[in-house]
């Protein structure tokens, strides 16, 4: 498999000659004339991200079980379906098996137009905002876990006070889902293809799999998307997978998006799906500190970790991450054959550990991994989470996401550890980087990461509050983990500004 800067390259190019033609395709068959950049908002992160599966399929599916008994037919009702190809065998081995008949020069027609239906998809969905000049939807990122068993909705009316009359909460209320025949017509009526090369059977494998949403289903969601009274559409999450936010804002062109970084990677690795996306669509891309032209401005978030407890154990918290077992984005990230060693690292930082006070943070999503079990076959025996995050002494990640800069962000105690073949970062946070690894904060393998962390195990914050390592978090803190207390009263100032132009 060719590099992640490799693969990103050829699809971007393959994106730019396809997001074309898809457009004028969708534009015949909804006699609509919408323009690139609205189709780009409904569903140019789809596009993105099927391009790249797609381009690994291509060259991969021999490593696919492909077996026709084994196929089942298989069309996405919406965006967020496009996780079933990390996550379903059976899906694969029907996408590889159309790749492999493209790839012979034969067609797709032989499914007899199976399924007749869709899946149950959103048909309609209703919103009401207020007369405010910006409009907020799924723009909070670490509120809930840091308001605990509050009621969450009252929670946000409390804090969106503090942004009237600037700003307020839009509510999108979803309707009625129900099943759609698929026009079978249309999704397998382009095959006469000159040659198999990729982009032609691209051209075909997105009409087949286009998702039921911005075809059969578009009409009652079009629809649904009323003019919305507002300068700006601000959001956080919802620009990738809520159906009415993106229908909204690809209805009403004149209406600027605003995006606010959700998650680790942002300005550091050397390419971040999300940020691509959100910065290609967006009129600005709020940031947690850094940025790199005039569309990306730091606006700090609400933190995660409340660290200001008056108790704090002598407990050590282990948290993992866990990917899909197929291919599923172009990201960095241990995908294929990788995520073996990935899983064994993680296997052998624990048995490291385990006689030290630690306990694990269980990633929610085990992908049929059997993480549980893995550990226990390894003789690992190690209590899970029983605490709030800042009430431990100190934080280990196996991985460099989210969970990393959320501890730098409350100047928690935290080491890390990472392959340098898989995590490749860009060229103005390498310093900080080599200045972490130097201070025993990042490490390229569980051993060395161990040791560490036996190291300090007695004393943290000793270590973690030296002169040095201070003046090297607080500087990466600036620029890349601005989670912080006071961010409200920044929002207020942003959006009185905004409010005015």
């Amino acid at each position: 498999m060719d590099s992640v800067n490799s693969i990103k390259g050829k699809t971007e190019d393959l994106y730019s000659f396809i997001i074309n033609e898809l457009c004028e395709d969708l534009n015949t068959f909804h006699k609509l004339n919408w323009n690139q950049l609205q189709y780009e908002k409904l569903l140019g992160n789809w596009l993105i991200n099927f391009i790249q599966i797609i381009y690994e399929r291509f060259h991969n599916c021999p490593e696919y079980s492909v077996d026709p008994d084994k196929c089942i037919p298989w069309v996405p009702s919406s965006i967020i379906d496009i996780i079933k190809l990390g996550t379903s065998k059976r899906i694969n081995s029907k996408v590889c098996h159309d790749i492999a008949l493209l790839k012979l020069g034969a067609s797709l027609a032989h499914e007899n137009m199976s399924p007749e239906y869709s899946d149950h998809v959103l048909r309609s969905f209703t919103f009401q905002n207020g007369d405010y000049p910006i409009q907020l939807h799924g723009a909070y990122i670490n509120l809930k876990q840091s308001v605990k068993d509050l009621d969450y909705r009252s929670h946000l009316e409390t804090k969106e006070l503090q942004f009237k009359p600037f700003a307020g909460h839009i509510c999108l209320k979803e309707g009625i889902k129900n099943k759609v025949k698929l026009n079978w017509k249309w999704r397998i009526g382009n095959q006469s293809l000159e040659n198999s090369s990729l982009s032609n059977i691209l051209r075909v494998m997105i009409r087949r799999y286009i998702p039921v949403c911005f075809l059969e289903g578009f009409k009652t969601l079009y629809e649904s998307a009323k003019p919305i009274n507002t300068k700006y559409i601000f959001s956080a999450t919802s620009i990738h997978n809520n159906l009415g936010f993106k229908f909204l804002i690809a209805r009403n062109p004149e209406v600027k998006v605003l995006c606010n970084q959700h998650g680790g990677g942002y300005g550091i690795d050397s390419y971040c799906n999300s940020e691509t996306y959100e910065r290609k669509i967006s009129d600005i891309l709020f940031t947690w500190g850094w940025t790199e032209d005039q569309k990306t401005k730091p606006l700090p978030n609400a933190p995660a970790i409340d660290a200001s407890t008056n108790y704090r154990s002598n407990c050590i918290l282990f948290k993992y991450v866990l990917y899909p077992k197929y291919f599923y984005k172009l990201d960095n990230y241990p995908f294929g054959n990788r995520m073996n060693n990935y899983l064994h690292q993680l296997i052998q930082f624990a048995q490291k550990v385990q006689n030290l006070k630690i306990e694990i943070s269980h990633y929610p999503h085990d992908y049929g991994w059997n993480i549980r079990k893995r550990l226990s076959d390894a003789d690992v025996e190690i209590d899970e989470k029983s605490m709030d995050d800042g009430k431990y002494q100190l934080h280990v990640c196996n991985y460099l996401g989210t969970s990393w800069l959320e501890s730098i962000a409350a100047n928690l105690p935290v080491i890390c550890f990472y392959d340098p073949e898989i995590n490749k970062f860009r060229d103005s946070v390498s310093p900080y980087i080599k200045s972490f690894e130097r201070l025993g904060i990042l490490h390229h393998c569980p051993h060395s990461a161990a040791d560490k962390v036996i190291e300090v195990s007695e004393n943290p914050e000793k270590w973690w509050q030296s002169d040095d390592v201070q003046s090297n978090v607080s500087n990466f803190r600036e620029k890349y983990a601005r989670l912080e207390n006071g961010w409200e009263q920044i929002w207020r100032e942003e959006f009185s500004s905004l409010s005015k132009n």
